[in-house]
């Protein structure tokens, strides 16, 4: 048997165009041509199961979890500006864009309504401007440094609206892209967000509806919204349900798709009956330092005899199976655009570990409790113990583990996350000693404790302010070069997403260009106009 199709997005990389503010209007790209991915949905299905059995919180902008299997939730409800498919952004209920100086000007698409039929307009827009700069949103893409993007709007009219920053920056135009709309009408009396719990919380313009969610479960149901004006949907219903074991609930059909691991993979890349989608290694797991609670950690000798003390190639294989790539001592993959080369290397090599480490430690190494994650744990461990660091390995509850990276309660933590290809002013939110994070931040956006380096800081700033892409572009990689002398961060290994799904079953699932999870993206659910 010959597998049917395997899909690798390692060169699509190439063509991403994070930074967008050159582009003052969509129509050119309304032209291009349409990805294969972009396929028509031949059919509508009754019903597509995802594996849940976790709890992401409450699908609305509040209440969820913000890691991104809560916000994609989210994503099904309540719509955006913008979207992301496979290349660049693209528009969503804005039909068209356009930039001038700091002034954004959004057109949206004419007959769009709320699940109650009310319509959404550009007032529903200005409104939740106003509202998440008094109520951040768990995912709050409004701020930079803490402070509020947005200066002043004007209504133009129903369907337009000009929002004026107060700094035109490189990631303006996603972030103003990717806020979720309110419904004004709802939200205008709600005076607390995080305590609001009546069912018109859960209304968006989105093209699903909220229908049921079990916490203790980790249930969800979404039911297509008959009047979506931005594409037909792929099923009827998405519901997320209950798995002990992702493998055999898809082999058993009680599941539409699955992650399968590296060691597996080869049972349904060599079959007709499915199809295996890989991506780049766009998502990682890396090593968080306190210097603060661990002071041999402010010496940048100890850091870089630890980077040489770590296998990080047996970890991948062992770990993933050699379903990725070592991860760069300068953060961005080596499978992103943005990737230099020229960073430090640290092939493993004890001995230089132990002539850079001076000066041996004890410490605390904080994990999830799930297996892949203990296990790297303790190949870490034993690595370090080599060069005389002593760990002692604390397995938490991921959202525990989470928690404790927020408020800075850990020595040494291991952090496994997607998203490290996003835009790369990332790397001024984990390496910059300027970064302020927003209230609700993401764990994995978190920065070092305790580290400051002025080079480092400088090229951070400056990346964000310059607007010429091929010059912001010089300035992140030489970026990548000052982060790998100093790693202050150790980043460990790099992995694939891997996708198996039936190729008879629902077959409409795609990436975006910056993350891999197919069943997280709302586009694998939408025939787009």
């Amino acid at each position: 048997m010959r597998f049917k199709k395997l899909v690798s997005l390692a060169l699509m990389t190439t063509m991403v165009l994070t930074s967008l503010v050159g582009c003052s209007n969509t129509k050119e790209s309304d032209k291009s041509v349409k990805p294969e991915s972009e396929k028509a949905i031949s059919k509508m299905f009754e019903t597509v199961k995802l594996a849940g059995g976790t709890d992401w919180g409450v699908p609305n902008p509040f209440l969820h979890v913000s890691r991104g299997p809560g916000a994609a939730k989210v994503g099904y409800i309540f719509d955006t500006l913008l979207e992301k498919d496979e290349e660049k952004v693209i528009p969503w209920t804005a039909k068209e864009w356009k930039i001038d100086g700091n002034k954004y000007t959004f057109k949206l698409n004419e007959g769009i309504t709320f699940h109650d039929k009310k319509p959404l307009t550009a007032n529903d827009v200005a409104f939740t401007l106003d509202y998440y700069k008094e109520h951040p949103p768990a995912n709050d893409t409004l701020r930079v440094d803490g402070e509020f993007i947005v200066d002043n709007y004007n209504v133009v009219d129903d369907n337009t609206i000009e929002i004026n920053v107060k700094e035109n920056l490189a990631t303006t135009l996603v972030k103003l892209g990717s806020f979720s709309i309110l419904p004004k009408h709802i939200w205008e009396n709600v005076k607390d967000p995080l305590t609001y719990n009546k069912e018109d919380a859960l209304i968006g313009s989105g093209p699903y509806k909220y229908s049921s969610h079990d916490s203790a479960s980790g249930t969800y149901e979404f039911v297509a919204y008959e009047d979506y004006k931005m594409g037909e949907q792929g099923a009827k219903k998405i519901q997320f349900v209950p798995v002990s074991d992702e493998v055999l609930a898809f082999e058993n059909k009680e599941i539409d798709v699955m992650s399968p691991s590296a060691d597996i993979v080869g049972k349904y890349e060599n079959s007709d009956e499915y199809t295996v989608i890989k991506s780049p290694s766009f998502s990682g797991t890396r090593m968080m330092l306190n210097m603060e609670k661990v002071s041999q950690l402010q010496s940048v000798e100890t850091r870089q005899g630890m980077m040489y003390a770590l296998n990080r190639e047996d970890y991948l294989q062992k770990i993933a199976r050699g379903n990725g790539t070592v991860a760069s001592a300068g953060f961005i993959p080596s499978d992103a655009k943005y990737y230099n080369d020229k960073v430090e290397k640290y092939d493993y090599n004890e001995q230089k570990a132990k002539e850079l480490i001076k000066e041996g430690f004890e410490a605390e190494l904080l994990c999830s409790n799930s297996q892949s994650e203990v296990k790297l744990a303790e190949l870490v461990k034993a690595d370090l113990e080599k060069v005389g660091i002593n760990l002692t390995i604390k397995s938490v509850d991921s959202k525990v583990r989470d928690q404790n990276i927020r408020e800075g309660n850990y020595e040494l933590s291991l952090l496994g996350n997607g998203g490290w290809t996003n835009d790369p002013d990332i790397l001024r939110g984990l390496y910059s000693s300027e970064f302020e994070p927003s209230p609700n931040a993401n764990p994995w956006g978190m920065g070092v404790i305790g580290f400051k380096n002025e080079k480092i800081d400088k090229l951070c700033n400056d990346q964000l302010k310059e607007m010429d892409s091929n010059k912001r572009t010089e300035m992140i990689k030489e970026l990548q070069v000052e982060i790998s002398k100093e790693v202050p961060i150790l980043p460990l290994i790099c992995e694939s997403t891997l996708t198996a799904y039936r190729t008879d079953g629902y077959n409409h699932w795609m990436m975006k260009y910056d993350y891999p999870a197919v069943s997280q993206n709302r586009l694998s659910f939408i025939n787009r106009k």
